[in-house]
């Protein structure tokens, strides 16, 4: 489980299905297409998540972490 204080990009290198995962259990799923950028904004203080491949091939994605919001 990780936190993202800062809102960032995903750009996706390798697209796929990435679930979202909560330490509740809830969850959300992404389908990132290879060659395209999403915004993902910052998370709420003190929450993880976790990063699950939904598919079944191996996926590459780039994570940039702004540190200010514009």
């Amino acid at each position: 489980m990780h936190h993202h204080d800062h809102p960032r990009v995903i750009i996706a290198l390798t697209g796929g299905t990435m679930n979202i995962v909560e330490p509740s259990g809830a969850s959300e799923t992404h389908v990132w297409e290879t060659g395209k950028a999403y915004w993902l904004p910052a998370m709420a203080p003190n929450t993880l998540h976790s990063d699950i491949n939904a598919g079944d091939k191996p996926m590459e994605v780039m994570v940039v972490e702004l540190e200010k919001e514009k």
